[in-house]
């Protein structure tokens, strides 16, 4: 996980990293890049952290919500089709 802006420390680290055939290190920017003027600083750190939660890290969900976004409570789950046509 690199924190902060840009991915010159991935960059780096990639070409000095000696990897068993077949197998790549998975890098992660915390922020945006300065030139990603599209992006928002808050979508680029919830999708590292959506990607460091596919890979396998445990995220407390509960803190997030609440600390971080500045919620009271919890947002509300929803129902989702199980048919693509299906309306809820």
């Amino acid at each position: 996980l690199e924190v902060g802006p840009g991915n010159v420390l991935s960059t780096l680290t990639s070409k000095c990293v000696k990897s068993p055939e077949g197998w790549k290190p998975d890098f992660l920017q915390s922020m945006r890049h300065p030139k990603a003027t599209k992006t928002h600083d808050v979508e680029a750190f919830l999708g590292a952290l959506g990607k460091l939660w596919e890979a396998g890290c445990n995220v407390n969900w509960d803190q997030l919500h609440t600390k971080v976004l500045g919620n009271t409570r919890l947002p509300p789950l929803t129902r989702l089709p199980v048919y693509s046509f299906e309306e809820t």
